[in-house]
C-alpha cells in the first residue's frame, strides 16, 4: 500500500475505521434522507468539497486505483462517449501484475489447469514479443456502476492489437474468448483484435474467428507462435 506500516501513527485510521468514517460523511450527503450519524463537523465540508470538485476528485480516485493496480489511466472515455459522460475507465497495467480471469466451462480440475495453462501462455508470448523488439501489456476496463473490473489479457500497443488467451483449443474456450474479445472491443480504442490459443485450432474455429474480424495467434513449438489473419 502506499503507506508502509512504520508510517503509521497513533490516528492511522485501519480500514474498519475508514469504512466507518465513509458512512458518516454518506449521511451529510443533501440527498441522504435517513438519521445522520453523529461523526463530526468536518463531514459536512467533505461532503460540499466533494460536491464542488467531483470531476477533480474522481480522476484522482482513478488514478490511485491504477497505481494499486500496477499502472496509469490511459483515458477516461469510450470512443463512443462524449466529454460530459461518465464512461468506462481503461487503465495500463503490466502484464505481471495482471492475473488471468478464471472462468468455469468444465470441471473445476479442468477450470484450474485451464487458468494456469492461459497464464503461462500469456508469458510465454510476452517474452517471444520482447524478443523481437516489442512489448505487450495488461489491460483492466472499470465500467461504472460495476464493482468487478474487465480483465484483457494482452494488450500490443504497437500494432493497438487487444488479444483474449485461452489455455485449449477445444471450442467452448474459443467461443468464450470471442465473446469477451467483442466485449472489450467496446470499450477499448484498438486497430485489430486476437485470441491467443496453445495450438492450431481446427480450421472450422479459425473460420468462425475470421467471421468476426478476430485473428488466431497459436503457438507451433514452446515460446513460438504463428498467425491466422481474420483478412
Amino acid at each position: 500500500m502506499f503507506h508502509p506500516l512504520n508510517q503509521h501513527g497513533p490516528d492511522f485510521r485501519n480500514s474498519a475505521g475508514v469504512g466507518r468514517k465513509m458512512a458518516d460523511i454518506a449521511t451529510s450527503h443533501p440527498a441522504y434522507r435517513g438519521k445522520r450519524a453523529r461523526g463530526n463537523h468536518l463531514d459536512g465540508e467533505v461532503v460540499r468539497d466533494f460536491l464542488a470538485k467531483s470531476e477533480e476528485l474522481r480522476a484522482e480516485a482513478l488514478r490511485l486505483r491504477a497505481l494499486l493496480l500496477g499502472g496509469e489511466p490511459t483515458r477516461s472515455l469510450p470512443r463512443e462517449a462524449s466529454a460530459g459522460d461518465s464512461g468506462p475507465i481503461v487503465l495500463d497495467v503490466p502484464v505481471e501484475a495482471h492475473f488471468t480471469t478464471s472462468y468455469r466451462i468444465k470441471s473445476r480440475a479442468d477450470e484450474a489447469t485451464a487458468t494456469r495453462r492461459e497464464s503461462e501462455l500469456v508469458m510465454r508470448y510476452r517474452e517471444w514479443r520482447r524478443a523481437s523488439g516489442h512489448r505487450v501489456i495488461g489491460r483492466v476496463i472499470l465500467l461504472p456502476g460495476e464493482a468487478e473490473r474487465l480483465r484483457i489479457d494482452l494488450y500490443d500497443p504497437d500494432s493497438a492489437e487487444l488479444i483474449e488467451a485461452k489455455g485449449s483449443i477445444g471450442r467452448d474456450y474459443i467461443r468464450y474468448a470471442l465473446g469477451q474479445i467483442l466485449d472489450y472491443a467496446r470499450y477499448v480504442d484498438h486497430e485489430h483484435l486476437a485470441v491467443l490459443l496453445p495450438a492450431r485450432p481446427v480450421q472450422d474455429l479459425i473460420d468462425l474467428l475470421r467471421r468476426h474480424d478476430v485473428d488466431c495467434i497459436y503457438e507451433t513449438t514452446d515460446g513460438v507462435f504463428e498467425r491466422a489473419n481474420a483478412q
